[in-house]
């Protein structure tokens, strides 16, 4: 491509990424694409010729893009944020064109340098001492990979020539982490060669931060039975809660067992540059190593994980290895060579983008956008809070509700009710609109709602909201007359009614009370309720055909099931279903399943099906007048 060429296509480029930036609200930021359908659509081998770059860009634009979950969208709420900026993407540019390879000093010394400075000005914006060392890698669990390895460097003499297999001079080694801790720590054990029984999880407490009496009774346990603690993982904003380990009291038991702490501040350690935050960060400054990660909540794009580490000699110890070809003069004046801080050689351009958006932001306008965001996630919260069908399940101290609908209408077990809220998220997560993830806490099926996007605002977090209080009302009308993917719920006539009214009252057939279109089986599940029928023939519903009780169903149930199945006829207003002893319900039952496989719609467990039929009232209703 010439410089003229260049120059028009990355005119173009740049328009296209301009519009998406400020118009991604036009995409689903959820993929809708599914699996295989990209590599289908591809060549299966490159091509012998070159292609014009309009032809390549629109594969990308027709094939990529409707494939792609946008993270970069306002509505994008799942996992933790990861948004960009527009000097970050500008940066990136630039770093491509640059191509460095910051391996050493002498083959970069404006990426090396410059990684330094841009991690200095970032240090002391969250008030970490200046006996931190900083060098960046890509993610968190590099960084926390990097960190154990210091710390198993420290703690287990001569590790580096003679590793750890075989050894009779080492005993059992240990790891201590919260129940609550990332799943990186569990990857870095087993990288490391420690085993994953050398990990050990220490339980949290009603907020979900580590319990320090528990780590301290782990350690001394541990101690007495021979094995050697070598490091401690504290975390300030864990994954499933953003719950918040006390790194001032670990930090004592770190330091009266002579073991490592490392803190894992990847998500929350940016809200550190805001006072009202400091309380989060007591003791941290006490840490051997820290991370965080800008590209999460500090709209640099991914990926970039800065590590902080007070005594880095230990990183150089396990790490730095310099084959002649390697050697220079600059390193015996000691010049900082990035290859030594960890198993990387190469090392790219990653500060550039981090210097230019603190240059771009300024720290006032970053404290801003983060405040901003902790402040709609607290309004969020109490909204949860004020709703009588939902409930919060932990505290929010950052920028993360974890909460759940728990409908007042309907008792459901456990399962049910952990069965309610992933269908709930499923179908909030079709609207295209927002994207939503879960968790488990204490066993119980969670939402969490991350809120960090740079273009978030309050209408956003509002229609997240109205999405769930919507969705919510539809599934408890199909739970209250009877039917969510496969679960009946026994109600009484008057919630059974309301479930019935509330359908209505949102527009949606009682037939269908999900988005997928999967419907309850109506001549059982509305229980033969006259006054049930009555507010449908009041409302004008318009009955479904589809289901068990319509005019078709009931010659075909009726045709095979002969007396065991009374005449259905939504025509005339009546719902009458009558199953007069146990064989004749199981084989009522197995009619039914074999109709709806029949039509390709969802077929529940034949007890189910018995069980649906099991609550049909047998009293003789009223007539019902047109």
């Amino acid at each position: 491509m010439d410089p003229s060429e260049f120059r028009r296509q990355g005119h173009a480029l740049v328009e296209w990424i301009a519009d998406y930036l400020s118009g991604s609200e036009r995409y689903p930021v959820l993929s809708r694409a599914r699996p295989g359908e990209v590599r289908d659509a591809l060549p299966d081998r490159a091509p012998e010729l070159g292609e014009p770059f309009e032809r390549i860009f629109e594969d990308f634009e027709r094939v990529l893009v409707p494939a792609l979950t946008h993270w970069n969208h306002p509505g994008f709420f799942a996992y933790f944020p990861a948004t960009t900026s527009a000097s970050g993407v500008l940066a990136e540019f630039l770093s491509a064109a640059l191509n460095q390879q910051a391996m050493l000093w002498r083959t970069s010394p404006a990426a090396t340098e410059l990684e330094e400075v841009s991690l200095a000005w970032l240090r002391r914006l969250l008030g970490l001492p200046d006996a931190f060392e900083g060098v960046i890698y890509d993610t968190a669990s590099i960084s926390s990979l990097h960190a154990l390895a210091a710390a198993r460097q420290a703690a287990v003499p001569g590790v580096r020539e003679r590793g750890l297999a075989a050894r009779a001079d080492v005993g059992p080694l240990r790891i201590y982490c919260s129940e609550q801790a990332h799943s990186s720590i569990d990857k870095a054990v087993l990288t490391l060669g420690l085993g994953h029984a050398s990990l050990r999880r220490i339980p949290v407490d009603g907020t979900f931060g580590m319990r320090a009496d528990a780590l301290r009774a782990a350690l001394d346990e541990d101690r007495r039975a021979g094995t050697t603690p070598i490091a401690v993982v504290a975390t300030i904003g864990t994954t499933s809660t953003t719950g918040v380990d006390p790194v001032r009291a670990i930090a004592a038991i770190c330091r009266d067992n002579g073991v490592w702490l490392h803190v894992d501040a990847a998500y929350a350690g940016v809200t550190a540059m805001l006072p009202e935050c400091a309380a989060h960060f007591a003791g941290w400054e006490h840490a051997d190593s820290v991370v965080i990660n800008p590209h999460k909540w500090l709209f640099t794009p991914f990926d970039l994980s800065a590590f902080y580490c007070r005594r880095m000699d230990q990183v150089r110890e396990a790490f730095s290895l310099v084959p002649e070809y390697l050697t220079t003069a600059e390193g015996d004046r000691g010049v900082r060579n990035l290859m030594d801080t960890g198993i990387q050689l190469g090392r790219r351009f990653r500060s550039l983008k981090l210097w230019m958006m603190l240059r771009h932001f300024g720290a006032e306008r970053l404290r801003e956008v983060i405040r901003e965001h902790i402040r709609l996630a607290q309004q969020f919260g109490r909204r949860v809070d004020e709703h009588p069908d939902f409930e919060r399940l932990a505290p929010v101290p950052f920028a993360v509700v974890c909460f759940r609908a728990n409908p007042r209408h309907l008792t459901l077990g456990a399962a049910d009710l952990d069965l309610f809220n992933e269908r709930l998220l499923e179908a909030v997560n079709a609207t295209g609109d927002v994207f939503l993830s879960h968790t488990r806490l204490n066993g119980a099926f969670v939402i969490r709602i991350a809120i960090g996007h740079l273009r978030t605002t309050t209408a956003h977090t509002t229609r997240a909201w109205e999405l769930l209080t919507q969705q919510t009302a539809a599934l408890t009308a199909a739970a209250g007359i009877g039917w969510v993917e496969g679960v009946t719920y026994e109600r009484s006539p008057k919630d059974t009614l309301e479930a019935v009214r509330m359908l209505l009252d949102l527009g949606l057939d009682p037939n269908g009370a999900n988005r997928e279109g999967r419907t309850p089986l109506m001549g059982a599940a509305l229980k033969g309720r006259s006054e049930v029928v009555q507010l449908l023939v009041d409302r004008g519903a318009k009955l479904d055909q589809r289901d068990g009780g319509s005019r078709d169903t009931d010659n075909s149930v009726s045709a095979l099931a002969g007396h065991t199945w009374q005449a259905v006829d939504y025509a005339d207003g009546l719902v009458r279903v009558g199953v007069q002893s146990a064989v004749a319900r199981t084989e009522t039952a197995a009619l039914i399943r074999k109709l709806l496989t029949d039509r390709g719609l969802p077929v529940p467990p034949a007890n189910r099906v018995i069980e649906t039929i099991c609550v049909v009232e047998m009293c003789q209703e009223r007539p019902i007048k047109k």
